[in-house]
């Protein structure tokens, strides 16, 4: 059974840089993307230069992005009732295995832990995924939130 009460939480999570990428976008029409991206120290003015990606340096840099915003969140007083819901902005369109090796990346560090659910949105490519909290959370007879048991963690296989 579900709580009386849910609280949502919303953020995102995104590339430094990518504010830079979109000014340049808006002004000169676009950019190589936000890892080539630099602020001129002499002029002050938005430098975009192209970026070769690793094989797994999307997956590396979206894991990266995910967990920085979940022990953001984590480190604030949330009520055991709190569904945190991150939009994800990747540095790059993402293929699905990417996705799932930073999903599995996020879910091995176990920093999610400390919400009732997070919901995982990535708009672009319609990636999602939902990861549970440590503790399955249910109302008691009274109405209470109380923790019971351990709720089981999505299992990825690589294929």
């Amino acid at each position: 059974m579900a709580p009386r009460k849910l609280f949502v939480e919303v953020t995102t999570s995104v590339h430094q840089n990518e504010y830079l990428a979109r000014r340049l976008l808006h002004e000169q029409g676009g950019s190589f993307g936000v890892k080539g991206i630099l602020r001129s120290k002499k002029t002050g003015d938005i430098v975009s230069k192209p970026h070769a990606h690793t094989p797994d340096e999307l997956a590396t840099d979206l894991a990266g992005q995910i967990l920085e915003r979940l022990k953001s969140k984590s480190d604030k007083n949330y009520s055991q009732a709190t569904v945190l819901v991150i939009n994800c902005v990747p540095n790059s369109l993402i293929l699905d295995s990417e996705w799932n090796d930073a999903i599995e990346r996020v879910t091995k560090a176990q920093v999610h832990l400390a919400f009732r659910e997070v919901f995982l949105l990535e708009p672009v490519m319609s990636h999602s995924t939902t990861l549970y909290g440590d503790l399955k959370r249910v109302l008691s007879p009274k109405g209470e939130m109380t923790n019971r048991k351990r709720r089981p963690q999505p299992k990825f296989q690589k294929g």
